[in-house]
């Protein structure tokens, strides 16, 4: 790159760090309005380049992108408000391999059925505002056993069941 190019780059960067409400507002806007003519462009792409095996080679090639953009979505449709971007999210599941409460290694690959291994975004404190100082990536098993629980509070019940199993 070159020192104009350059310049430019960094132009547009703190333009969009500025006008960030705007831009995405205004995207929003028109993606409302033409839904129907979006939808018809995709469908069209969709038959025209072989778009079931495109994805499912996209997925093999990027699994941890899919997985945090699938995970950012099923968060917004169930209202939470994230405060952080997917490539915040795809950077911290490349970062982390393993679940930290039971140590198994995590498989973002998809595949058939549901995987206990698999990754789940969990909110260490359950706030409905998610930043990625606030979440984890932890396995499917341990998120459904900490279910709605903080993570001190996770641990102490942990701690307590390991203690009740010492007994027997």
């Amino acid at each position: 790159m070159n020192g104009k190019e350059e310049a430019k780059k960094a132009y547009d960067k703190e333009y969009y760090q500025k006008n960030k409400g705007k831009i995405n507002k205004r995207c929003r806007d028109y993606n409302k309005k033409n839904k129907g003519k979006i939808k018809r462009y995709f469908k069209k792409w969709y038959q025209d380049n072989n778009g079931r095996e495109y994805m499912v080679n996209y997925r093999a090639l990027h699994p941890v992108r899919h997985w945090a953009t699938n995970s950012i979505n099923s968060h917004k449709k169930s209202g939470y408000t994230i405060n952080f971007s997917l490539d915040d999210l795809e950077h911290l599941g490349k970062c982390t391999t393993s679940c930290i409460y039971c140590e198994c290694e995590l498989h973002y690959i998809l595949g058939k059925g549901q995987r206990t291994d698999g990754p789940t975004l969990d909110r260490i404190d359950n706030n409905i505002v998610l930043d990625i100082r606030d979440t984890q990536i932890i396995c499917k098993k341990c998120n459904f056993s900490k279910q709605n629980r903080a993570h001190k509070e996770f641990i102490l019940y942990c701690k307590k069941v390991g203690g009740l199993c010492e007994s027997y």
